[in-house]
């Protein structure tokens, strides 16, 4: 199996890494430096194309790649400029036409045309505004992911920085977004990442509280229900990242208590307990399941690990993307 891995080159990283998971062992098979930094990875809906985010080379300006996926190798496509500062997760909108990227330093999400996996210039860049109460963390807005409700043409951006959850109409022919109303999150959650169970149900969990929140959507989004992803005899320090639901339960990583956190769900969805594996690693960032297993990157020691025990070093791993 294939796949795709993101990693900090300030820490020594790669960049884009090609790689296969096979026989119990993991490999790269080829690497790709063309923006510094690529803090996430994804592909596209047809799975032609790559999509990578990061830095400019030799500057302090965010930056989206786009490449052709050609076997084990890939082609660069294009890159561009995103408007705004660090980068950190994109999304394709749901006909593949537009390429959505959240900027995290500065608190704002681009916008870009996409034609055959080449991104045209930025068309539009959506400036939050905001902060909350943690004076390290939430100085400023700070963009942490984007994703589309399912079904619909509604972006959903998990902003950190201000505690909230901001919705936007996607304009499918021009893909121009238009702010539409924003979920207010408990003061200092700081809101990551979220995961859609279906058009009116979400998970959110918070990097700053450690806590998964369940919303729901009856006359109106509400919070309805809350869980902490750590054991509760833990006492160290611990940030919460990525939240996939599998196999009929909801997991989020935990960097610091270094572990996947799995929560049992009922058949509404509501969340009923923890548990916890450890991942064999510093810093488990990112986590991906796919047919062969799971797979997780360890940002701080540790590389990418697999479920069957294999391993591949890489230095500041911090995105795990499977090929179908």
């Amino acid at each position: 199996m294939r796949f795709y891995t993101g990693s900090y080159t300030c820490l020594g990283g790669p960049g884009v890494g090609v790689c296969r998971w096979e026989g119990g062992r993991l490999w790269l098979l080829g690497t790709y430096r063309d923006i510094d930094d690529p803090i996430y990875v994804t592909l596209s809906g047809d799975s032609r194309a790559l999509y990578a985010v990061g830095g400019l080379p030799g500057t302090d300006r965010g930056a989206a790649a786009s490449y052709r996926v050609e076997g084990d190798r890939l082609r660069l496509l294009s890159c561009r400029e995103t408007a705004g500062r660090v980068p950190c997760h994109q999304t394709e909108s749901p006909d593949g036409r537009f390429l959505y990227v959240a900027n995290y330093l500065s608190g704002s999400v681009s916008v870009f045309p996409v034609q055959s996996g080449v991104l045209g210039e930025c068309i539009q860049l959506v400036e939050h505004t905001g902060s909350g109460p943690n004076a390290d963390r939430q100085e400023a807005p700070h963009a942490h992911q984007c994703v589309f409700r399912p079904g619909t043409n509604e972006l959903f951006v998990c902003d950190l920085g201000s505690d909230r959850v901001r919705i936007y109409d996607q304009d499918p022919e021009t893909g121009l977004l238009s702010r539409v109303r924003e979920i207010v999150m408990p003061a200092g959650m700081g809101p990551r990442h979220l995961v859609f169970a279906d058009a009116d149900r979400f998970y959110v969990t918070g990097e700053l509280d450690n806590m998964v929140r369940r919303v729901v959507q009856r006359g109106g989004w509400k919070v309805d229900g809350a869980l902490s992803t750590l054991p509760p005899d833990f006492s160290g320090g611990s940030t919460t990242a990525a939240i996939r639901l599998h196999d009929g339960a909801l997991w989020v990583s935990n960097r610091g208590h270094d572990s996947l956190c799995r929560i049992d769900l009922d058949g509404e969805g509501r969340m009923l307990g923890a548990s916890w594996i450890a991942t064999g690693g510093r810093t488990p960032r990112d986590f991906a399941f796919a047919p062969a297993g799971l797979l997780v990157a360890h940002q701080d020691g540790g590389g990418v690990t697999a479920s069957d025990g294999a391993y591949m070093p890489m230095d500041g791993v911090v995105c795990v993307c499977p090929a179908p």
